[in-house]
């Protein structure tokens, strides 16, 4: 093991991490206003929890400790690591600045320093000063936190754990109280964000293994060595899981019965794509000096230099199983190979013998601070040089999308379609186009957009989609270059933009360059899907996924309510959707509002019963309300016709067979008031 760090210096990284604090604020600010607003999935997720917990607590609601709870236990998305920020939104706001710097000096700061300890360990010849110099403008540590991802506050448990086994000598020195003190912080890093449950496995591995060898080296028998380490790792774990099992039981027992290797197909990619994860994040530079320290630490059996890269690389090799990094899972990587970067540049240092030793290594912070300058201003990094050699491909730079006018004009459009009663949906789910862009950028438009699954996975096809009036759909010629796993998204974009089958449909209104070359096309339905033209689509999806792709759907009439035909009568007429076989009607001033519903076996359960209700609380708002007069055909037969009045309810048996649902409802004498409920009921086959 390497001696001990020097302890003159230790005060100076705490001094300097208050000390930045304005200057992290100052620059979080300046960076978030030169952005275009474009914070979509996960770069909203946390932001938008951040909001949602700072006001419950800021107006007392109550039972919102038990919800926080309830979320940390099952959600995925854990919200605690945003509603921890409540002292910040409590001082400054919910605003995207208050949020983006609170992660920076909150959680940044603080891993920052962890890193330093953990660097100082592994290399203890470097002044602390400059080590923390060099922890501050180490990009892969903002790269997630300028994004608004919440994850780095992980690395702080994660890198006090990878702290606790290297100065416990692998839990050699008071073993008991260091095992149950490593169990408690590797549970913490899970409690924030499930998937550091990866670098989490392979930190005890590691534990053991290296605590196995140093036993044996200290002169202790193989069996004793392989019990005593086993139980003492085992002990660790134990902790965990209990306070896994105690907390977040339904968490965890998804997570164990779920194979996230299927459902991230589609972000699964070839082991030298994986491989260029580290150019992705790190670049040129810090990789460099990365490869130099872990051949300077191989040369001078460093032990903890040995377990950090191990460490690093066993994380990353495990992780891939399941997908591709994004910025925020390369987190725990990024930690462990921190102290490695910090060997590269003491071994380059010490070449530097014309300058005195503790000025050695700011050549290398000032090019530390070059780099995170080229890192983070667009002019500076994007030049292509640059990007080839020095600053990482997914530096984070300010969320920029070219051709801004062309998106407003896009928005714009959409409103102008679908007025106030339409929807729209965007078959894309690039990087340069989903409907998450266009709500990100217009949130008015979040409550008329038909939501696409970007995982399909999860939701394959949402057929509520071809309900939509509008349709965005991508024309370039990238849009060929999209993984398989998405054919649900491109095949009905596709078809929409050549007019096969149910794009048949639909006519194209307005054409659009957007960012990154990609282009699209907005399209208008001029009339209802066919049954015939559901078949086609249906098809066309069992076969591009091997497999009945609607099968989750027929048991209920999903995919024949976005079928329907509304006829709204005059003035006050409306048919809405009040739930998945619920609709709200009213009658026109002087028409009646009528809706067509397809009855189809072959793509869902057929309606048993129909029950039309209209609450008696319409009487209190509408005491001359008289109810209204219904009618219900299945093709020209007449099945029922009545009314049904204030505080009334009457059910309507269906008989077992296909048809045209056609539901009319009128008023009687005045229209104020006269809506009425209609639960649609299914069953029989």
């Amino acid at each position: 093991m390497p001696t001990p760090a020097p302890r003159q210096s230790w005060l100076a990284p705490y001094l300097a991490a208050l000390a930045a604090v304005p200057f992290v604020i100052l620059f979080c600010a300046l960076f978030v206003a030169a952005e275009h607003p474009l914070y979509i999935w996960d770069y909203t997720t946390y932001w938008n929890a951040f909001r949602a917990y700072g006001r419950m607590i800021d107006t007392g609601m109550p039972g919102w400790p038990a919800q926080l709870a309830a979320d940390v236990a099952a959600r995925d998305y854990n919200p605690l690591p945003a509603a921890l920020l409540y002292p910040v939104y409590f001082l400054f706001g919910g605003g995207r600045v208050a949020f983006i710097a609170g992660i920076a000096v909150v959680y940044l700061l603080p891993a920052t320093l962890v890193a330093t300890a953990i660097a100082r360990r592994v290399v203890p010849g470097l002044p602390a000063l400059a080590v923390y110099a060099l922890a501050l403008a180490y990009v892969p540590f903002w790269n997630p936190t300028l994004r608004g991802l919440v994850d780095v506050i992980g690395l702080i448990p994660l890198g006090l754990a990878t702290l606790l086994v290297l100065r416990s000598d692998f839990l050699m020195r008071r073993p008991v109280q260091a095992a149950l003190l490593l169990g408690l912080l590797v549970y913490l890093p899970f409690l924030m964000r499930r998937w550091y449950a990866y670098s989490i496995v392979v930190l005890l591995g590691l534990t053991f293994l290296f605590g196995l060898f140093a036993r044996l080296r200290a002169g202790v028998g193989p069996v004793r060595a392989a019990l005593s380490i086993g139980v003492l790792v085992g002990l660790a774990g134990l902790v965990a899981a209990t306070l896994v099992a105690s907390l977040q039981f339904e968490l965890a027992h998804r997570a164990l019965t779920t194979s996230y290797a299927a459902l991230h197909e589609q972000f699964q990619w070839s082991f030298l794509q994986h491989f260029r994860t580290f150019p992705s994040m790190m670049g040129g530079y810090l990789m460099g000096l990365t490869a130099i320290g872990i051949a300077a630490a191989l040369a001078a059996r460093n032990i903890a230099a040995l377990f950090c890269a191990l460490a690093a690389f066993g994380t990353f090799f495990l992780f891939i199983r399941t997908q591709f990094f994004a910025v925020h899972h390369f987190l725990p990587v990024a930690l462990w190979l921190f102290p490695l970067y910090v060997a590269g540049v003491d071994a380059l240092a010490r070449r530097l013998a014309l300058l005195p030793r503790t000025l050695r290594p700011l050549p290398f912070v000032a090019l530390a601070a070059a780099v995170f300058a080229f890192s983070v201003i667009p002019w500076l990094g994007k030049n292509p040089v640059m990007r080839s050699y020095v600053v990482a491909f997914d530096a984070p730079f300010p969320l920029h999308l070219d051709n801004y006018d062309a998106y407003r004009r896009l928005i714009d459009d959409l409103h102008r379609e679908m007025g106030t009663e339409g929807s729209a949906v965007v078959f894309s789910c690039s990087s340069g186009i989903s409907d998450q862009h266009l709500i990100a950028l217009d949130a008015t438009l979040g409550p008329q957009m038909v939501q696409t699954s970007c995982i399909p996975a999860f939701d394959l096809f949402n057929f509520d989609s071809l309900r939509a009036g509008s349709a965005v759909v991508r024309t370039d010629d990238g849009r060929r270059n999209e993984v398989a796993a998405l054919d649900a998204v491109m095949i009905p974009g596709e078809w929409i933009r050549t007019g096969t089958g149910f794009g048949a449909a639909y006519e194209q209104v307005g054409a659009y360059t957007l960012s990154e070359g990609e282009s699209v096309a907005l399209f208008r339905r001029t009339r209802p899907i066919t049954l015939a033209e559901l078949a086609q689509l249906i098809e066309a999806l069992d076969k591009a996924y091997g497999r009945d792709v609607a099968a989750d759907y027929r048991g209920d009439m999903r995919m024949l309510m976005p079928l329907r035909v509304d006829e709204p009568g005059d003035v006050f007429g409306a048919v809405r959707e009040s739930g998945p076989h619920t609709l709200f009607m009213h009658p026109g001033a002087t028409t009646p509002t009528s809706t067509t519903l397809p009855v189809d076996a072959r793509f869902g359960a057929r309606p048993s019963r129909l029950v039309f209700s209209i609450p008696s609380s319409a009487l209190q708002t509408c005491p001359e309300a008289d109810g209204v007069a219904i009618e219900v055909r299945l093709d020209t037969q007449r099945l029922w016709s009545g009314t049904v009045e204030p505080g009334g309810q009457q059910s309507v048996a269906l008989p077992p067979r296909d048809g045209a649902l056609r539901i009319t409802v009128d008023k009687r004498g005045q229209p104020n008031c006269d809506h009425v409920t209609v639960d649609i009921e299914v069953g029989g086959a």
